[in-house]
Formats: structure tokens, C-alpha cells, sequence
């Protein structure tokens, strides 16, 4: 009973879980809860800062940095919280010894003691999380309930053959995979996207997600380049220094904008996307951040959708010159069709976010080249076939033979095939995804 025991219950939910994570007591706590709560609001809501501030000289933040620099000659982080406030940070009150301690550090949700000043914030006390990745225990969790099905439980979901089918794609960019089958470190990155039919969690999976894996959700908002890369007049890092993966949301609503205005960017995204290598500026003023960032695009299934497959549908959707080039370097475009009841396999206990980062730690480890033994056709799609059967077969333990991973990489199925095309309950069902005979376990533990 390894899982059960460390799973947390969300009793709020405008607190995201890795507040949870990090202050296990507010569950059975509701004076602490509403402290908590709190502090998290005055480092996320504009309005309600400048309230505060109005009134209060000192006040306790939980939030995450939005963007960063370094001040080396003050020895100070001077960062950009979500609530519009600037905050001045000494160096020495993160207890940081080395670069790459500092810059892991700065990526985390924090507690800031702070003081206000003239328009800014000074922080007078920092806290941090445990940065324990519990590797151990997620190991300890895939080995009794299998690795699908610890992911999906860690998210509050339960697991079937339709959770697993529409959750597969979301999941994979929590991954690294390989440019090519003689690579032994993982460092490719992938990038997804999944258009369905509304209310099936989408923007719920991008939330938690976030927390988990540090990845920035944007919502339906495209960031400038100044936010993404690095902004020359503040000086200040952005989203790819600080996240390791970008959610966008609302594709769907936004896509000819969006795409008009990463059109006047392509060569920044796209060289970013593909070699990692994201740079601001040109010539002597030219910022360069090696970084390799997941992208994962959310929206709904449009009513018109017209191609041969899924990325021909979308290419002719958007209709902007520079979408096929950015098309081409998603390793999966995941489209569903028709309407589901998703909400039927949500349950309220979540396992905790460090928990969740050991479990996917743990399955990065074992994932290994694997190339399909079917011919791929173009530059990119056998990489991304590659990745998608590493991925299933070596982390999730899912095995789809290397026909269907091709058309699935290439747009001529989707993972709604996958469902349709497996029977529950059926010897079949267990060939595809062997863990899914620990559902009745998995219920009778949790008491459903």
C-alpha cells in the first residue's frame, strides 16, 4: 500500500497542489488554510496587492518567480512576481553555494518575507520547499501500480482505457527523448499538441502540470519575445531560462493570431524548438540561452477541419504562412472528435508534487532509444516516432505496434482511434496497456 499512504487531499481549489505539496497541513487545517491562502493571493493578484500594500508595510508571499537577473555586483535577485510587483532578493538568504544551485533554486515556489518599498518589494526572510525528488518512492509506486496508472492517480485521475488513451499525448512532453537511435542521453525535446472537444480537462492537466514539472501555463496568451527569450530594457530572463515546458491554451480561439504573431518571431521558436538555442537581439547585443524547453499546445477541436491528417487539418486551419514549419517540429498532433464524460474519473487525493517529480524521474531513466522497424517517411518523422515509442514502450509499458505509432506520428490516426479500437475488459486491452488489471486494486484501496 505504498501509494496510498502518501496521497494529499485538496480541499480548496483555488490553491494550486504544490502549495498542498509544501504545506500538507492545510488539508485538516483551516485557519492555517486560510493564511496560506492568503500569501498565495497577494503574490498572484495584482489588485489585491496593491490593497495590501496601501495598508500593510510587511506581508508573507507564496508564489513563483515570472522572471529573473542577477545583480552580481549588489548580490541581489532583482524578480518579477505574478502579482506586477518587482522584488529585491540578497543572494544570501537562498543558501545557494554554486551557479546551477542558484539557478534551480530561483525556478521554485517560494515564501518571501517581504517589505514594501516606494513601488517594490524587498524580501527580508526566503523559505523553500524540500527539493527531495523522491525517486525512490516513485519507483516504489510505478513497481505496485504500474507507471501509467501512478501518473494518472497522481493527478487525481482514475485510471481506464480512456484516461490513459487521452492522457498519453499530455504526458509525453514530460519527457526528453534522442535525436537519434545512437544517442544514449536523453535531451531531444518534445512537443505535443491535442485539440478535443470541450470539458475534457485540458486546462486542469495544464494547472497541475505546471506545478509538477515546472512548466509555464499561458493560457490563451502568446508571450512576446522579450518575455520568452530575455527582455534587453529590464534585463531580465524570461519564460526558457526559468521553465522547463510552455502550455498554450485556446489554440483553437487564437490560432490565425497566434500564429501571425509567431510568424514575426519564426526563426527564434522554431531554432529554439528544434536545436534548443534561443536567442534575442543580434551582433554584439545578442542574448543566447541554450535551453531545451517542451511545448504543448491545448485547445478545442474546431467544427472545420479539413486534410488527410491531423497536421494537414491544422496547417489548413491556420492558413499563415511559416505553420507548416512549426507543425513539423511537434512530434504528435492528437485530435478528438467527439464528446466525453471526463469528469466521472476525477477523485480529490493527488499525490504530492515531489512524489510526482520521482515518479517521472524514475521513468526518464528508463527510457531508451527505439526505433520503429517500419519505414517512416520525411526529416522529422522517424525522430518523433522514435521518441513515441520509447516513451510507451520503455517508461509507460503501453505496446502499440510500430504501423500505429507511425500513423499516429504522421497524422493518419489519433489516440480516439487507439480507444475505439480497444475493447475493455478484453485480452486485447491488456496486450495494449498490461496494467490496467491493477484498476480493481487501485479502486478497492481508495475505497471507490
Amino acid at each position: 500500500m505504498t501509494f496510498k499512504k502518501y496521497l494529499i487531499r485538496r480541499v480548496d481549489p483555488r490553491i494550486p497542489d504544490y502549495i498542498y505539496s509544501a504545506f500538507p497541513s492545510i488539508a485538516e487545517d483551516t485557519e492555517k488554510l486560510a493564511k496560506i491562502y492568503k500569501a498565495y493571493r497577494l503574490g498572484t493578484d495584482g489588485d489585491y496587492a496593491q490593497s495590501y500594500f496601501a495598508l500593510n508595510q510587511r506581508g508573507v508571499i507564496v508564489t513563483k518567480l515570472t522572471s529573473y537577473k542577477i545583480d552580481a555586483d549588489r548580490k541581489v535577485i532583482i524578480a518579477l512576481l505574478a502579482n506586477g510587483y518587482s522584488v529585491v532578493i540578497p543572494i544570501e538568504l537562498l543558501n545557494v553555494h554554486d551557479p546551477d544551485e542558484l539557478v534551480n533554486t530561483l525556478k521554485l515556489p517560494m515564501e518571501l518575507h517581504v517589505i514594501y518599498r516606494k513601488g517594490y518589494l524587498v524580501a527580508e526572510d526566503v523559505k523553500l520547499p524540500t527539493l527531495k525528488s523522491y525517486k525512490d518512492v516513485g519507483k516504489e509506486i510505478v513497481e505496485e501500480i504500474g507507471a501509467l496508472n501512478a501518473l494518472l492517480i497522481g493527478l487525481g485521475i482514475m485510471p481506464d482505457i480512456l484516461t490513459y488513451t487521452l492522457y498519453i499525448p499530455r504526458l509525453l512532453p514530460l519527457f526528453k527523448g534522442f535525436s537519434t537511435p545512437e544517442d544514449t542521453v536523453p535531451h531531444t525535446p518534445i512537443h505535443i499538441m491535442q485539440l478535443t472537444s470541450p470539458n475534457l480537462g485540458k486546462t486542469h492537466y495544464a494547472i497541475r502540470i505546471s506545478d509538477i514539472a515546472n512548466f509555464e501555463y499561458l493560457g490563451g496568451e502568446l508571450p512576446t519575445p522579450a518575455r520568452l527569450v530575455y527582455d534587453g530594457r529590464t534585463l531580465q530572463h524570461g519564460i526558457v531560462a526559468l521553465r522547463d515546458g510552455v502550455i498554450f491554451d485556446e489554440f483553437d480561439k487564437r490560432a490565425t493570431q497566434i500564429m501571425q504573431q509567431l510568424s514575426l518571431n519564426l526563426r527564434i521558436l522554431l531554432t529554439g524548438m528544434e536545436q534548443c538555442v534561443w536567442t534575442r537581439g543580434s551582433g554584439s547585443k545578442s542574448i543566447s540561452i541554450s535551453k531545451c524547453v517542451n511545448f504543448v499546445i491545448f485547445g478545442n477541436v474546431p467544427i472545420t477541419l479539413k486534410g488527410e491528417t491531423t497536421r494537414e487539418q491544422v496547417i489548413n486551419y491556420v492558413n499563415i504562412s511559416g505553420t507548416d514549419a512549426f507543425i513539423d517540429r511537434i512530434a504528435l498532433v492528437d485530435v478528438w472528435r467527439e464528446r466525453y464524460d471526463i469528469s466521472k474519473y476525477f477523485i480529490h487525493n493527488v499525490l504530492p508534487n515531489s512524489i510526482m517529480r520521482g515518479i517521472i524521474e524514475y521513468l526518464q531513466d528508463n527510457i531508451k532509444p527505439s526505433p520503429l522497424e517500419v519505414e517512416i517517411k520525411g526529416s522529422r518523422e522517424p525522430r518523433h516516432a522514435m521518441n513515441l515509442k520509447s516513451i510507451l514502450s520503455n517508461a509507460f509499458q503501453v505496446y502499440l505496434n510500430d504501423e500505429i505509432i507511425a500513423k499516429l506520428v504522421q497524422g493518419y490516426l489519433t489516440f480516439e482511434h487507439v480507444l475505439k479500437t480497444t475493447p475493455p475488459q478484453t485480452d486485447y486491452a491488456r496486450q495494449r496497456f498490461p496494467d490496467i488489471d491493477k484498476r480493481n486494486y487501485i479502486k478497492q484501496e481508495l475505497g471507490l
